[in-house]
Parts: C-alpha cells; sequence; structure tokens
C-alpha cells in the first residue's frame, strides 16, 4: 500500500508538472517550434471533411468545400456530425483528447522513482509528442484507442475499433497481432475464425467502397520527405541529396545492415537469457510487443512523420520492467539510446525550421548541417529500431511456443 501511494504521487507529480507546462507552450510563441499555421490544424480538418460530407459535398473526388481532399478511408464519415457535436469537436474535444494522452501515458508507465520519472518525461516532452499535440493529428485517438485494446476484456470491442482504425488509416491494421495474444488459451481454430471475421469485414468494406480507396491510395498528401521524418529511408534521402546515390541502390543494402544488426543483438539478448524474464501474459509485455511492431513496421514501410514516435511511450513500461526489476544489462543502452533520441530531437526540430533548403535554378538543395543533423537522428532511430525489432522477434518465437504447446495440449 505504501509503496503504491509513492507511485501514486510520482504520478501526480509528473501531472502536474506536464499538463500546464503543456498548455503554456500551446498558447505561447515558444510551443510553435515546427511553425504550425493553426493550432489543432489536423482535427480541424478532420471536422472540416465531415462538415463537408455531412453537407453532401463528395470529399473524395473534389475539393469544392475545403480546398484539400480527404486521405483517411470513408470509414473516417461513420463518425457522427451536426451542429451541436461541431461545438464539442471543436472546442472541447482536442482539450480532452490532449489531458487523456498525457495522463493516460503517465498511469500506463506508473514511474516508481525519480529516475524513471525522469526518463518518462523526456518521453514525453519532446518534438514528436509536441508536433503530434499540436496538430491533434489523429494519431492522439489511435494511441488511445491502442491502450484501451491491450486492457479491455472485451475482446469483440477491440476488433471492432482495429477494423475502425485500419479501415481509417491503414497501418493500425497492424494492432490485428492482438488477436493472437489478447487469451492464449484460445484455441488455433477460434483464431483463425476471429482472422476470417476481420479480414472478410474488411475487405467487403473496400469492395463497398473502392473508389473512395482508390482516391485514398492515390492521394499525393501525408508523407513526410526530409522534414520531420522518422523512416529508414531517411538514410537514401540523405545519400541522395548529399552524394547524389541512386536511392534504388543504396535502399537495400540499409536494409541489409539493418538485418545484420538485429541478428547481433539477438545473440547479445539470448546471452543474457532474456526470454527468462518474459510474461507473455502481461499487459506491459502486451504493449510493448504491439507498439513496438507498429513503430518497426511503420519505419521500414512508411515515411513517417516525426509525430509518430509518440508509441515509444507505450514501450517504456516494458523496458523499464527489463531494466530495473531483471536487470538485464544491454536494456541500459536502449533506455540511454532512447534519452539521447529525444534530446537531440530538439537540436533536429531547430534545424528544420531554420536551416532546412534552398533553390538554385528551381533546384532543390539542402545545407550541409541540416542533412548531417538529419544523418544523426536517422543513425540513432536505425540503432533503436533495431534493439526493439530484436526484442520483438524473440517474443514472437516465445508466443508461438506457448501458441503451439496450448494447441498440443
Amino acid at each position: 500500500m505504501q509503496l503504491y501511494l509513492k507511485n501514486f504521487k510520482y504520478s501526480i507529480f509528473l501531472s502536474l508538472l506536464l499538463i500546464p507546462l503543456y498548455y503554456f507552450f500551446l498558447y505561447s510563441n515558444m510551443w510553435n517550434i515546427f511553425k504550425a499555421q493553426t493550432i489543432f490544424g489536423d482535427l480541424k480538418l478532420n471536422i472540416l471533411w465531415l462538415k463537408c460530407n455531412y453537407e453532401g459535398f463528395k470529399v473524395f473526388e473534389d475539393n469544392s468545400c475545403n480546398f484539400v481532399k480527404t486521405n483517411y478511408g470513408p470509414t473516417l464519415f461513420l463518425i457522427p456530425f451536426n451542429e451541436k457535436l461541431e461545438i464539442f469537436y471543436v472546442k472541447f474535444l482536442p482539450y480532452i483528447a490532449y489531458l487523456m494522452f498525457i495522463i493516460s501515458s503517465i498511469l500506463v508507465n506508473n514511474p516508481k522513482n525519480l529516475i524513471q520519472s525522469s526518463i518518462l518525461f523526456i518521453f514525453i516532452f519532446n518534438p514528436a509528442v509536441f508536433l503530434l499535440l499540436e496538430r491533434m493529428n489523429f494519431d492522439v485517438f489511435i494511441f488511445l484507442l491502442l491502450i484501451l485494446i491491450i486492457y479491455s476484456r472485451f475482446f469483440l470491442l477491440n476488433w471492432i475499433i482495429i477494423i475502425f482504425l485500419g479501415l481509417t488509416k491503414i497501418y493500425p491494421f497492424i494492432f490485428g497481432i492482438s488477436i493472437f495474444i489478447e487469451n492464449l488459451k484460445r484455441s488455433k481454430k477460434n483464431l483463425i475464425y476471429i482472422f476470417l471475421f476481420i479480414s472478410l469485414t474488411s475487405l467487403t468494406y473496400i469492395f463497398l467502397n473502392l473508389n473512395e480507396y482508390f482516391y485514398v491510395l492515390t492521394s499525393t498528401g501525408g508523407k513526410a520527405g526530409l522534414h520531420l521524418l522518422f523512416s529508414i529511408k531517411s538514410f537514401s534521402k540523405i545519400l541522395k541529396y548529399s552524394l547524389d546515390i541512386n536511392y534504388i541502390i543504396s535502399l537495400p543494402i540499409i536494409l541489409g545492415f539493418f538485418y545484420f544488426l538485429i541478428k547481433k543483438i539477438i545473440f547479445y539478448l539470448d546471452r543474457e537469457n532474456i526470454t527468462e524474464f518474459l510474461d507473455l501474459e502481461s499487459n506491459k509485455l502486451k504493449l510493448f510487443f504491439v507498439s513496438g511492431l507498429t513503430i518497426v513496421l511503420c519505419y521500414i514501410f512508411f515515411s513517417n512523420y516525426l509525430y509518430r514516435e509518440a508509441f515509444f511511450i507505450l514501450m517504456l513500461p516494458f523496458i523499464n520492467d527489463l531494466f530495473f526489476n531483471k536487470k538485464i544489462s544491454y536494456i541500459k543502452i536502449l533506455l540511454l539510446l532512447f534519452v539521447v533520441k529525444f534530446i537531440f530531437q530538439f537540436i533536429y526540430g531547430y534545424f528544420n525550421i531554420f536551416d532546412s533548403f534552398y533553390h538554385v535554378n528551381y533546384v532543390r538543395f539542402y545545407s550541409f548541417p541540416f542533412l548531417l543533423v538529419g544523418l544523426i537522428k536517422g543513425i540513432l532511430d536505425f540503432i533503436v529500431v533495431a534493439f526493439i525489432t530484436s526484442i520483438i522477434v524473440i517474443i514472437i518465437k516465445e508466443y508461438y511456443k506457448k501458441l503451439k504447446l496450448i494447441n498440443v495440449l
């Protein structure tokens, strides 16, 4: 009881520190680190799409209503909308989401001492989360719903959320991996039924809205270039602009190095018998597994904006447990890399604003300092995601053994 109260005090302290601090940055020039034209701009655009759809405009085919065609799936327009709800969405929802994001991030991590609180502070108070909350991107709601999916035992609701999010923004289909870990006593036959339910429901909806998804897939919006970038492609892009090395040639080589680093890290983690400390029924491990897999697949396959790194927050409870409770030494390297990475992002954010690119005869050039800072961030991302991937591979092997054993019994 005494330990619980102590942990609760740390959580309350961190909440009282972060909530007003973020609120201050939100309404001061200091917040505007990425020079956004309007606060909560992404959410306001989503609301405008809902309004246009409500008023009968063809939001996928033209931009006569809001000048920006939607690049989200048509499931977005299943969200109810009318004049009264518009007031709630604009005036109240962003602040509710902002508070829920901060508080849930702290409660999920439940810091137990000053060191853990300080690390969590660095995870939350950094440019990636600045950008996410300033724009109030839809990823805020995906982040919150992922926590619900992991902690909820109402499985049907979880599956419906996964279908909705996946059909809205594609990458949350990764959350479907949770069906294999939410109930380890589930038979292989039931897993197949659930997988078919999610797959057939999604494919049927896509088929019925094929034209809308065609517009989404051919949309040019939503991709980061060299600015505010979180992707393994950052190396290839930097090599292209700095040394004129072909993008198609460099990317497979970089992926090869990524694979080699993962194998090395797995070797060292296996030497420390990390599998002995994996509780496959732990919510901390499940949250790490799903959020980590999301980060890894998005990092490899998409050109993500920086704000997607907010999902690292959900990996921290498990990482802290491995280091502080299980004393796995290589996790200390990962924690140190995380801290360095998130602190360095302030430098990265600065150069994204004040020293980015210029044109000579209509040809775009990037300055050397900008490319150097981008390269350093790319290296930090590369090593951190390789660590995360290595742990996920080990967890997948353990889940496979567990599921195989259950089906044998």
